[in-house]
């Protein structure tokens, strides 16, 4: 732990947010950031990309329309699915309200541990400050590119805090995690299992899931009476759909890289899929040519006003209908590594 004055730091930060906005070029960083960067300051050696897709989050893709926080559903919790799959250990509390978070995050600062707030939007907690007045917490928000904010307590309650209650408030933090991974190989098969059974499963919570998913959403692109600017609708225009369509950017990158762990067929398998999760890539960036956002987003992250020339693309019929063949395309990408990923399944 480190302090300045009256500011308490875990060691290395802020800093160490240099290394975490290294996450691969195009991915739409959320709530598995933040696991990533637990990991990191507890010294283990895992990539960005290996911890999206062994948390769950990478091999499930939702659609509903009018629900477009489905896309935060998830058929396994994954701090949970991710933590337990690497041996970690891990502390998690549901404060009852505002004060008692932030007296449990200056313990954990003053410890030295960086922790993770999953409030109305999930925070990566690294610094704690006393003054005079009320309290604060050093924060990096993982849906704004790492962007450091610092928040006040009643910033908190008054904008952070979910209320009502539903999933609750949850503070989480480390508490040992081995330095490399064990079993990849029963890993690798692991997440295989889970994309197949994700892409097969056409329904969760009433949400058109894998396959179904993707051919609901091509079909509404295809229909122009389908508003997507309409202030219900309008999460699919940014951070819903982009949050889940680049994660398949995780997947090509995880089996490319743990192909040669495998043999003969199974390593070629492997190979094939990961190359068609990158034509699937392909595929979803080949659509952001015509429904992308018209600012920099690498720089930005999904601003909470767009332009009004971003919303007239999702209204243009000529837009539509190439972005809709782009989603058609895609998933036939993804069905095809989806057939290779069955192979390595024994």
């Amino acid at each position: 732990m480190e302090s300045t004055g009256s500011i308490r730091f875990v060691h290395g930060y802020p800093a160490a947010l240099e290394e975490l906005r290294n996450f691969p070029a195009g991915v739409e960083p959320d709530y598995i950031l933040g696991l990533y960067g637990l990991l990191l300051s507890a010294g283990m050696h895992i990539s960005y990309c290996e911890a999206d897709v062994l948390s769950g989050h990478a091999t499930q893709f939702l659609y509903a329309r009018e629900h477009p926080e489905c896309a935060w559903l998830a058929f396994v919790p994954p701090t949970d699915t991710l933590f337990r799959a690497l041996d970690v250990t891990w502390k998690e509390v549901i404060p009852s309200g505002p004060s008692i978070a932030y007296s449990v995050l200056r313990d954990w600062i003053h410890e030295g541990r960086l922790a993770l707030a999953r409030f109305r939007e999930p925070l990566l907690v690294f610094g704690f400050k006393q003054p005079n007045t009320e309290p604060q917490i050093l924060t990096a928000r993982l849906q704004a590119r790492l962007a450091e904010q610092t928040i006040s307590l009643a910033d908190c309650e008054r904008t952070y805090w979910r209320y009502p209650l539903d999933d609750g408030n949850v503070l989480v933090v480390m508490e040992n995690a081995p330095r490399t991974m064990e079993k990849l190989t029963e890993l690798v098969r692991t997440a295989a299992r889970r994309a197949i059974r994700n892409w097969h499963t056409p329904d969760l919570a009433g949400c058109a899931s894998g396959d179904e998913a993707y051919r609901r959403f091509a079909g509404d692109l295809a229909d122009l009476d389908v508003d997507f600017c309409h202030q219900g609708f309008a999460p699919w225009t940014g951070r819903a759909l982009w949050t889940q369509w680049t994660s398949r950017i995780s997947l090509q990158q995880f089996f490319e890289r743990n192909a040669p762990r495998f043999g003969g067929a199974e390593r070629a398998a492997l190979t094939k899929a990961a190359f068609h999760y990158g034509q699937c890539v392909d595929a979803w960036r080949h659509w952001s040519r015509f429904l992308g956002p018209t600012w920099n987003l690498d720089h930005h992250g999904f601003i909470s006003s767009v332009p009004d020339d971003f919303l007239a693309l999702w209204r243009n019929r000529e837009c539509r209908s190439h972005a809709a063949r782009c989603v058609d395309e895609a998933r036939a990408w993804e069905e095809k590594a989806i057939q290779e990923l069955t192979k390595i399944i024994r």
